[in-house]
């Protein structure tokens, strides 16, 4: 079943890009509400054994919200390969700003091979 799960994802994931270019008459916000009220609903039976307090859980729901309209209007605003190549972008900072977020981290060498790396998908393991 995880192995299930995982490839759907993959799927889903890998045609958002396609679905969201060839579904350009519905509003951004409609289009996203209703993947996300989808998704929301097939997770109700695993309600009872999440953890999370109701902060996490609206700024996780308001991120998710925000994030997905944000890419949908990109795809519609701009070329979809230039979308997508900002949109996969984000990873690479992520992780060459994530230094700057806490007292005493310094941007290191590891931070600037692996944010090079997860561009070009190389990554090598360990240290």
């Amino acid at each position: 079943m995880p192995l299930l799960a995982a490839l759907a994802a993959i799927l889903m994931w890998s045609s958002l890009a396609t679905l969201t270019v060839s579904l350009a008459g519905i509003p951004p916000l409609f289009l996203t509400g209703l993947s996300l009220f989808i998704g929301g609903a097939l997770s109700i039976p695993w309600v009872r054994s999440w953890s999370l307090n109701g902060r996490a859980l609206a700024v996780g729901t308001y991120g998710q919200l925000a994030y997905h309209v944000l890419y949908i209007v990109a795809l519609r605003c701009a070329p979809p390969a230039n979308a997508n190549l900002v949109h996969y972008a984000w990873p690479s900072l992520i992780l060459l700003m994530s230094p700057f977020a806490g007292k005493g981290m310094k941007l290191r060498g590891v931070h600037l091979h692996r944010g090079d790396g997860s561009n070009f998908g190389r990554h090598s393991g360990g240290k």
